[in-house]
């Protein structure tokens, strides 16, 4: 999520694909981002929306959806966010996700962690048959005690 300012500036449209109880939904909408935070668990929405009354800074809500990348997007998105979202089909979903010119940040398990305790991994040619999809980024790091593989890409 360290990335996100990089690419992105304070006000623009993110959405949280996959966002679980919303942490990393929470923590953008505190840098300034207008946050759309989607999960198919209701219980996880729920949660969400909790931490949110707890831990939420600011004015500007965040907009919580049940639902998944399946679902049709009422408008395009400056940054698209997967965190530990495994579903391939997702990837390629995203683009109808995201604004021309703009951002998709993916951090999943790395090929390392994939090596060593047999993890799911991101796998870089997965992005070479989108056609306007440009890898900015692509890392190893410790998230959240995990052994991640941070990518980001502008399509």
């Amino acid at each position: 999520m360290e990335m996100i300012p990089q690419i992105a500036s304070t006000g623009s449209h993110v959405v949280d694909l996959g966002c679980g109880v919303g942490r990393d939904a929470i923590a953008l909408a505190n840098l300034g981002y207008a946050v759309t935070a989607i999960d198919r668990l209701p219980d996880a929405i729920e949660r969400g929306r909790d931490l949110e009354s707890r831990y939420r800074v600011g004015d500007s809500a965040i907009e919580w959806v049940v639902g998944d990348y399946r679902i049709e997007p009422t408008v395009k998105f400056d940054v698209v966010v997967l965190v530990w979202t495994f579903d391939r089909r997702a990837y390629e979903a995203i683009l109808k996700w995201v604004r021309p010119s703009g951002f998709v940040v993916i951090e999943s398990f790395s090929e390392r962690s994939h090596t060593e305790v047999n993890h799911p991994t991101l796998n870089r040619c997965l992005f070479t048959s989108w056609p306007r999809a440009e890898v900015l980024v692509q890392r190893e790091a410790v998230i959240h005690g995990k052994l991640a593989s941070q990518v980001v890409l502008r399509v």
